[in-house]
């Protein structure tokens, strides 16, 4: 049995709402909707959420092939891309199915638009989360940024008071 920690993606998660998954072939395809909405994705994986009936049976298992085209919010090309499937859970949130991918077997140029394009949402992502303030936050907290340069060291002790001659 992998431990819990080999099972796990090796990069960052990024959620996306833009993203989106179609035309998938592979055993099992052909029962899956048309689409599926992108729900997180790395540069080692993607986990899809695909609306389903709780009560039918869901197509794909474990250890399953998937090839599918995917578009990455930002971004305008479409890849194609070969997986394997790592797990198939219900999504009780949403009442579909969540399946976590693995990539594998991606053509160089696919590997490498699909990083380019994961590290554009990155980068989207935390301009979007320094442009909006967060709510309830004093307005001068609002307006300065720190940059890690800008940053002050651990708080030192006070200093003690000058000894008055």
């Amino acid at each position: 049995m992998p431990e819990r920690g080999a099972e796990r993606r090796r990069h960052v998660r990024l959620t996306s709402r833009g993203s989106t998954a179609g035309r998938f072939s592979g055993r099992g395809a052909a029962g899956l909707p048309q689409q599926a909405i992108i729900a997180d994705i790395s540069e080692s994986g993607i986990r899809l959420a695909f609306e389903w009936s709780q009560g039918k049976s869901f197509p794909l298992k474990a250890g399953d092939g998937l090839a599918f085209q995917v578009r990455i919010e930002g971004s305008d090309r479409v890849l194609d891309v070969q997986s394997t499937v790592r797990r198939v859970t219900a999504d009780h949130g949403r009442g579909g199915v969540g399946v976590g991918l693995e990539f594998s077997g991606l053509a160089p140029d696919v590997d490498a638009a699909l990083k380019k394009a994961v590290l554009n949402l990155a980068f989207t992502k935390l301009r979007s989360a320094q442009e909006a303030p967060a709510a309830g936050a004093p307005k001068a907290l609002r307006s300065k940024r720190a940059s890690f340069d800008e940053t002050e060291p651990a708080a030192a002790a006070p200093a003690a008071p000058a000894a008055s001659p």
